[in-house]
């Protein structure tokens, strides 16, 4: 199995993000720089909580979350709808894999 760089689970992170969420593809460069360079393993910042807000299909309130237990993405509870609730599961579901694969760099550091 090959390991992955940092900058690539990002890198699919956004794009699930695009794909799941809505969020606008001219933001990806930026979120992954910024993700990357706070969350490689050889960093003491990684797994620091991190939020990022991307709006799309999520709304006003439509962020992506890192923690050292889970990636996940939020929005305003007030502007909830069955739309929104079924991008925060689809999206939160398809993150799991990408965050077990971010921790395995983390261990490995």
């Amino acid at each position: 199995m090959t390991t992955k760089t940092t900058r690539e689970v990002f890198e699919d992170i956004y794009t699930l993000l695009i794909a799941l969420a809505g969020a606008p593809p001219a933001m990806r460069e930026d979120f992954v720089g910024y993700h990357a360079d706070r969350h490689s393993p050889d960093l003491p910042s990684a797994g620091t909580v991190t939020e990022w807000r991307f709006m799309g299909a999520l709304g006003m309130g439509g962020k992506f979350w890192v923690s050292i237990e889970h990636f996940h993405v939020s929005y305003y509870p007030e502007n909830e709808n069955p739309d929104r609730i079924e991008a925060r599961r689809a999206t939160n579901l398809a993150l799991k894999p990408l965050y077990k694969e971010w921790r395995r760099l983390l261990e490995g550091r």
